[in-house]
């Protein structure tokens, strides 16, 4: 089989298994069997794969077509212009949380030598992101899940080995206060979580389920975190669409101030950040 051949396969295959973006992703998959660059690929579309690759092939494009995630296929996601590794057991990164990374960027350039905490930070990406962008920051990276801190320690060897990982849950709170916290918490609700796309349902549950009305994070974030703020420090998070008012009214319950909301490429609500007040 021709790589043309193979990618026309791949094409057909994946627009059948309803998936929108079949061409991208088939070339995707190309790349990954090959190791070619797209330009490699179109300079020898003729070409033969060897039998070890077509097999590899064929067998990627099954598994894809029964929405097995391509990220997963890859075994790693670009995040921020980094390649992050990732696979079962830690959430995919995704574009909407770069939102997070720009506003915990913008306020870090006003502050020096701040320290960062990064909460359910699964494959490190949103962390790691913020690191690379404000290298004088300090930041932690805190992550429970086993699975996720498999691929979070293999992403800070790679792209950040300052960064400090702390193995732990949410309650289990370090005794130092941090300047910035950051945070993109599971808060999807539960009875949501079965009609989810199918790709979705193959990443952790414990990364997506945020309890009934899927505020029950954002409720422990303001009981516990905002506690480990320094004066004038910020907490700052992720939100799901059409939570971003009760979010920022569970941040004034807590006492934060300047709540700010910033949107995503869509328009929606994105990211809502709240400031503790400083000492007089």
């Amino acid at each position: 089989m021709t790589l043309f051949q193979a990618y026309g396969y791949a094409k057909s295959a994946l627009e059948d298994a309803g998936i929108l973006e079949y061409a991208f992703e088939a070339r995707q998959l190309l790349r990954f069997v090959t190791g070619y660059t797209n330009a490699q690929i179109l300079q020898s579309y003729q070409s033969d794969l060897t039998e070890t690759q077509e097999a590899l092939f064929f067998d990627l494009v099954r598994r894809r077509h029964e929405r097995y995630p391509l990220q997963y296929l890859l075994g790693s996601w670009s995040f921020y212009g980094l390649d992050f590794a990732v696979g079962e057991g830690v959430l995919i990164p995704r574009p909407d949380s770069e939102f997070l990374v720009e506003a915990a960027i913008d306020w870090l350039k006003t502050r020096e030598n701040a320290k960062v905490i990064d909460l359910c930070a699964g494959s490190g990406c949103i962390g790691i992101a913020i690191a690379r962008r404000t290298p004088d920051a300090d930041v932690t990276l805190l992550e429970k899940s086993e699975r996720a801190l498999r691929y979070l320690r293999k992403n800070v060897s790679a792209l950040a080995p300052d960064v400090r990982v702390l193995a732990a849950d949410l309650t289990d709170v370090p005794e130092e206060n941090f300047d910035l916290v950051t945070c993109n918490p599971p808060y999807i609700p539960t009875a949501q979580l079965a009609g989810l796309m199918r790709e979705v349902r193959f990443e952790p549950t414990e990364a997506l389920d945020g309890g009934e009305d899927g505020l029950a994070f954002y409720r422990l974030l303001c009981r516990v975190w905002t506690k480990k703020l320094n004066p004038g420090g910020q907490l700052l998070v992720e939100v799901g669409q059409g939570q971003a008012d009760d979010v920022a009214a569970l941040f004034r319950e807590a006492g934060l101030q300047n709540i700010v909301t910033r949107k995503d490429y869509n328009r929606i609500p994105r990211v809502v950040s709240g400031d503790k007040a400083a000492d007089r």
